[in-house]
């Protein structure tokens, strides 16, 4: 992960052309472990779009328009305690190619014990696409596979903030990162990650489709021990 939540795999949408719709929807759970005395605690939460605004400047991507989505929203989440686990959840509806929506999933070490995120063992992401091929209206098991490679969802790298600061993955010894690439939250410290639903130019030439995508990320969050 590396600096970068990496996602051939990461990405999910759920699209409709003509007399179809995109619904888009993931699901993020977080569970965390501490050894040590102290509050171990990451908080997290979701918003439609970029939010904060001053974060844009800050993601290792371009942010670009948001348009032809409708119905987005980004459920509640719970913390990640030692014994815990929280999860977030986010919808859209995408109305024709070339439609954007971005969600912000905000981390907060609201904990007294510094958080680690390791980028080999610390995630792992599954995908499903559902494809209403008889156009019931309703998606059957039948028309619901995994689907790990071909994903129409991507992120914008991480951004971060300490105290009243923004930092980016580019901003040198910011100490958000371990020399092994680990994500390194301490007591009071917040990374963000942006996630676009994106549906592709190249599905202009469609001409009816009622697909629902889904991707759930699990992350478990770690006591640093240096």
């Amino acid at each position: 992960m590396k600096k970068n939540l990496s996602v051939a795999v990461v990405v999910v949408v759920l699209l409709t052309l003509a007399v179809g719709y995109a619904l888009f929807s993931q699901t993020i759970n977080i569970t965390g472990t501490a050894t040590a005395q102290g509050n171990f605690e990451i908080t997290t939460t979701c918003d439609p779009g970029i939010v904060p605004a001053d974060l844009r400047s800050h993601f290792s991507s371009d942010i670009v328009t948001e348009k032809g989505y409708t119905n987005d929203l980004c459920e509640p989440v719970s913390s990640a305690t030692s014994q815990g686990n929280s999860t977030v959840s986010f919808q859209v509806n995408l109305l024709y190619p070339g439609a954007t929506r971005y969600f912000t999933i905000k981390m907060t070490n609201t904990g007294s014990i510094t958080a680690a995120l390791n980028e080999n063992t610390g995630f792992s992401i599954t995908h499903e696409r559902c494809n209403d091929a008889n156009k019931n209206g309703t998606f059957e098991t039948s028309e619901c596979a995994s689907d790990n490679s071909n994903s129409w969802f991507s992120d914008t790298g991480f951004a971060f903030k300490r105290g009243t600061t923004y930092y980016s993955v580019e901003d040198e010894n910011t100490g958000f990162f371990d020399e092994d690439g680990n994500l390194i939250l301490k007591p009071g410290e917040t990374a963000y990650v942006a996630f676009i639903a994106s549906f592709p130019d190249e599905e202009l030439e469609a001409q009816s489709f009622n697909y629902r995508e889904t991707m759930t990320i699990h992350l478990n969050f770690e006591q640093y021990n240096q």
